[in-house]
């Protein structure tokens, strides 16, 4: 082993260290706190210990989810901090490319939410840091007359414009077909891929994280699939030309008007 290996394994070796530091001090506290609320307790069916007691309890079926099933669900949809995104990818990932689906119903605004719209400015940020690598986005629209929705031609045209940023556009019928024969359950049509090291998919009001490889791959495996055919894409960024003008400012702006036809 080259002293460069030797080094990048004491370096991950250390972050594990710190993590494992970290949350002993914190259990050691929660232990000290618990013992000093129990010892004030006004009995059996004391309110505070009875509070902590199912939050702690909570909490460890938790951990013990995501220690065996890999999994974490969450009440959010979105990353908060480039630091979130960029703890998505393994240490020492070089190709940090970020692939998500994205469900299409309406001509109205595609950014339906102030979240989702915080979200696809820090990934164009981070994308511009160089923090990812690429960016693949699967435009999922839920019939083929959306492809007339001038909303979806300017983000078509703004992802053409944006070095490292590349979109598709597919049917959702044709996504679902595909989706069942790659045994991804069909309804789960919005989730976001961090290379091969982590997964999220929006189910109903949570999400749920998944560092699991299998499951990893197989929504990966989706995702290239219906990427690279020519049959199932019916419209993409490439093809378009690039607009520079076409700000993220300004194809906000625009994505707020109401979309009405002959207008």
């Amino acid at each position: 082993m080259d002293a460069r290996r030797i080094l990048a394994l004491r370096r991950e070796q250390s972050v594990i260290w710190r993590a494992d530091d970290e949350a002993t001090m914190h259990l050691h506290n929660i232990l000290l706190h618990t013992r000093q609320v129990a010892s004030a307790a006004y009995g059996a069916h004391d309110r505070y210990v009875k509070y902590f007691m199912s939050q702690i309890v909570l909490l460890e079926m938790k951990l013990r989810e995501a220690a065996e099933q890999k999994d974490l669900v969450v009440p959010s949809d979105e990353f908060q901090s480039p630091e979130d995104i960029e703890g998505a990818f393994r240490q020492g990932s070089k190709e940090r490319v970020f692939r998500y689906t994205w469900p299409i119903d309406t001509t109205d605004s595609m950014f339906t939410t102030t979240g989702w719209r915080y979200f696809f400015e820090l990934t164009l940020r981070m994308l511009a840091q160089d923090t990812l690598t690429g960016i693949r986005a699967l435009l999922i629209i839920s019939h083929p007359d959306l492809l007339e929705s001038p909303n979806l031609g300017r983000l078509l045209t703004f992802y053409s414009s944006v070095a490292g940023a590349e979109a598709k556009v597919v049917v959702r019928r044709d996504f679902e077909a595909i989706a069942e024969r790659n045994d991804v359950p069909k309804g789960w049509v919005d989730f976001g891929i961090y290379d091969n090291s982590l997964l999220y998919v929006t189910e109903h009001e949570s999400g749920r994280f998944t560092k699991d490889d299998f499951r990893i791959a197989l929504y990966l495996r989706l995702f290239d699939t219906i990427w690279n055919s020519a049959g199932m894409v019916v419209k993409e960024s490439q093809v378009m030309p690039p607009d520079n003008s076409l700000s993220l400012s300004r194809l906000l702006e625009l994505d707020r008007s109401v979309y009405q036809a002959g207008s």
